[in-house]
């Protein structure tokens, strides 16, 4: 994972998780944090300004989701 910020987390302590804001136009925050059991990361986004927006986000990670990252490659 090298000098990413998800080696240092952990998805089940409440400040275990690396929060991202996405500014711009529209306004969230995007929580990410790894399972220390496996190879899962789990995504959070809190703060969605309007419903536009969390759609979007909702759309964005059921693509991310089919993919899985090669970190040999």
């Amino acid at each position: 994972m090298g000098s990413t910020a998800l080696p240092s987390t952990d998805n089940e302590q409440a400040d275990g998780w690396y929060a991202y804001p996405l500014v711009g136009v529209r306004r969230a925050e995007i929580r990410l944090a790894r399972d220390l059991e496996g190879d899962e990361v789990s995504v959070e986004v809190v703060d969605i300004a309007d419903d536009r927006t969390r759609e979007s986000i909702e759309f964005l990670l059921s693509v991310f989701a089919r993919y899985e990252v090669d970190a040999d490659g």
